[in-house]
């Protein structure tokens, strides 16, 4: 499944941005998550939650200089979209054609619907 954003390398230059030398150790630091999850977050594989996003934008906020600034903002700007998001649906939420019928197909534990 695709993301509705494009992967870009935007959260790793601001990280970078805020710690040249070890990017991924220092935002695993300050944000309490694994190495392995921010690695995930900067390289594009897996999102950051909003929380996370806003955040990496307040660190950014405390730094000085024009690109710091717009980093953040930038990165704020993504949180917003994605908490505006709709939720995504769930296997058990799902409703599927089958035969030309709209079929809820969720699992009641070998009940039927009524």
């Amino acid at each position: 499944m695709q993301h509705p954003m494009p992967k870009d390398d935007t959260l790793r230059r601001a990280a970078c941005l805020l710690a040249p030398d070890r990017p991924n150790a220092f935002l695993a630091q300050a944000l309490r998550r694994p190495r392995g999850t921010i690695r995930a977050w900067l390289s594009g594989h897996r999102r950051a939650p909003p929380f996370y996003l806003r955040q990496i934008a307040a660190m950014l906020y405390n730094r000085t200089g024009d690109l710091a600034l717009s980093f953040a903002q930038i990165i704020e700007r993504r949180a917003e979209l994605q908490e505006r998001e709709p939720k995504l649906a769930r296997g058990f939420c799902v409703v599927k054609m089958r035969n030309g019928i709209l079929c809820d197909i969720r699992w009641r534990g070998g009940r039927g619907r009524f």
